[in-house]
């Protein structure tokens, strides 16, 4: 049976997956544990749901359930090559791609229970930034108005009548 690294106190697992199809490229899946298995332990990927999660250490933050989250959700990556970097680049840094971040128990990945997940926030990139060899992804939500597509208008009244109305719904 597979032995998985987990860094935390509640053997937390985080399943991230970034989609770049709309840019041209992959569907990328991480993760920040391993199973330390193989002829390269640190890099052998994690199997769920038929997919392989490669290991990359990262630190995510701002991640809220509930009430107004003020501080947008981010991951900070470890780039040291700057490959990633790159392949963002190539992608005009892939503003709106979604981004899906699954949270699992350790005990759930090694027992493969494909029903495991408790937890699945789906998001869109936001921004990418770098400081040093550290990747700054922040994320946006679907609805936030900073990745709208359309222009911004000011409703009144007179092109809008319902606004001032006191119907329900």
């Amino acid at each position: 049976m597979p032995n998985l690294n987990a860094l935390n106190v509640e053997n937390l697992i985080q399943l991230v997956t970034f989609d770049f199809t709309a840019f041209g490229d992959s569907i990328r899946r991480y993760t920040d544990t391993s199973t330390y298995e193989g002829a390269a332990e640190q890099f052998s990927p994690v199997r769920f749901q038929n997919n392989d999660y490669l290991p990359l250490p990262f630190q995510s933050g701002g991640f809220q359930r509930g009430g107004e989250n003020m501080v947008r959700p981010s991951f900070q990556i470890g780039d040291y090559s700057g490959a990633l970097y790159e392949i963002l680049r190539d992608m005009s840094f892939a503003p709106g791609a979604p981004v899906t971040r699954m949270m699992i128990l350790k005990e759930d990945i090694l027992s493969g229970n494909p029903n495991a997940v408790f937890q699945t926030e789906r998001y869109v990139l936001n921004r990418v930034s770098k400081n040093g060899f550290i990747l700054d992804m922040e994320l946006a939500t679907h609805i936030d108005f900073a990745m709208r597509k359309f222009p911004g208008v000011v409703m009144t009244t007179d092109d809008f009548p319902a606004l001032n109305s006191s119907l329900s719904f």
